[in-house]
Parts: C-alpha cells; structure tokens; sequence
C-alpha cells in the first residue's frame, strides 16, 4: 500500500512539474516545443528586466510568454521565449540559446514559426501601437497585435504577421 501512496505522489508531482512548465501555454503549443525543440524550456527572465516589464508594461508581463492576435482573425494566438540549445563563443564559452517561437491559431490546432534566435524578453505590441522603424526610418502602426523581442539596453524587433507569415521592423535601437 505504502508503494502505491509513493506511486500516486510521483505521478502527482510530475503533472505538477508539467503544468508549472507550461505556465498558460495550450496543450497544443506544448506539444509542438516538445516534439521540434526536445529538452525546451522556458527561458530565465533576469530580475532587473522583470522589474523594468512589471513597472512599464504590466505587473503581469512575464517576459517569456505572451498572447494576442497576431493574424487579426480574432483567436488567441501566443508566443513564448524558450531556453534550447547553446551557442558557443570564440573562446569556447557556451551560452544558453534563446528562441522566441510565436503560435498562430490554425483550425483546432496552432502552427508555430520561429521569430528570432536572440534576444533577452518578450513582451505584447499591442494593435494600433505607433512604432518607429529604424530601417526605414519611418512610423509605422500595428495593424494587429505584434510580438517585441528585445535584447536588454540594445535592441529590439517587432514581429508582425503579414501575407501568412512573420516580418520583423527594428523598432528598439
């Protein structure tokens, strides 16, 4: 009886463990990371950009995770900053790799696209925004909700879905 008592506190703590991982992520979303980015999880937000994202964003910004309608067709679509892989330096330090993988409602499922492969956070553009384009050197408005990737104090992209697909504008400098 004691084993199975063991047995049920495992299987417990696991699905809490998954959950926690996901942290509001869809199934579906889940699935995807798991089966194309083996070993994923969800990247470490440093504190002094968590304080800067709860104090000029929202006090619920995580940092790694957003949702919005990036396609304008009126479904939650998402996007997650996840930990996978590492890049290695000149010197041969390895680094963990970021990557911001957005999701676009498809039917009862989502298709995902790879946004960047940089990049400290993520946070909500939300639709309307009027942005800079520093390629451009011209504003530009969101014409729907857009995911940001910044690379802390030095740069950062917007991402928009256009023509069935993602585009970026340097919007941070």
């Amino acid at each position: 009886m004691k084993k199975f008592f063991i047995l049920i506190f495992l299987l417990f703590s696991l699905a809490g463990f998954s959950q926690a991982q996901s942290g509001g992520l869809p199934a579906s979303c889940r699935k995807i990371l798991d089966k194309n980015f083996r070993g994923w999880k969800f990247a470490k937000i440093s504190g002094e950009i968590q304080k800067h994202l709860r104090e000029n964003i929202s006090p619920d910004t995580r940092g790694n995770l957003i949702s919005g309608d990036w396609n304008g067709d009126g479904r939650t679509d998402y996007a997650a900053l996840i930990e996978h892989g590492e890049d290695v330096l000149n010197d041969g330090t390895k680094l963990k790799r970021n990557l911001a993988v957005a999701f676009v409602r498809s039917g009862k499922t989502y298709k995902h696209s790879v946004l960047d492969t940089a990049g400290d956070y993520i946070a909500l553009e939300k639709k309307g925004v009027k942005a800079y384009d520093h390629d451009t050197q011209s504003g530009i408005r969101f014409k729907n909700d857009a995911v940001f990737v910044g690379i802390w104090e030095k740069a950062g992209r917007s991402y928009v879905w256009r023509r069935g697909k993602f585009i970026y504008f340097q919007t941070s400098d």
